[in-house]
């Protein structure tokens, strides 16, 4: 069975605020798009759009996990959330207090619903 590549991505229209996240997922070979989601938040960051299209990414491969693929790629173009995933968590799980995620510098990290959202729903699917 083929590989699944899930393209994400975010923009915001600066003059209303809005946010739009999206999701692309294709045959890892490219001949087939599978599925193509977006979501449209009325009050957002690029920074939230960018990791609300990661999530939505994780829930696209739990669908197709269940239809017994077993690799997923996720392309972001997005520093905070990659960096954020891969290696900043692991400090943030650290030196959380109350179940708060805090950074390096002892500010809130932002968005962190969303972050832990996706490490749940890794952590529960064995993705």
């Amino acid at each position: 069975m083929a590989d699944i590549n899930v393209f994400c991505d975010a923009s915001i229209d600066k003059i209303t605020g809005r946010t739009c996240a999206g999701a692309l997922a294709v045959n890892s070979d490219g001949t087939e798009m599978i599925v193509e989601q977006f979501v449209v938040q009325e009050q957002g960051t690029n920074n939230s759009g960018e990791i609300l299209a990661v999530l939505m990414s994780i829930l696209i491969c739990i669908q197709f996990k269940f239809l017994g693929f077993k690799t997923f790629n996720i392309i972001s173009d997005s520093r905070i959330s990659i960096e954020g995933l891969r290696t900043w968590v692991f400090g943030w799980i650290k030196t959380q207090k109350e179940g708060l995620l805090y950074s390096s510098s002892g500010d809130l990290v932002a968005n962190q619903d969303y972050f832990k959202e996706i490490i749940r729903l890794v952590v529960d699917n064995d993705l």
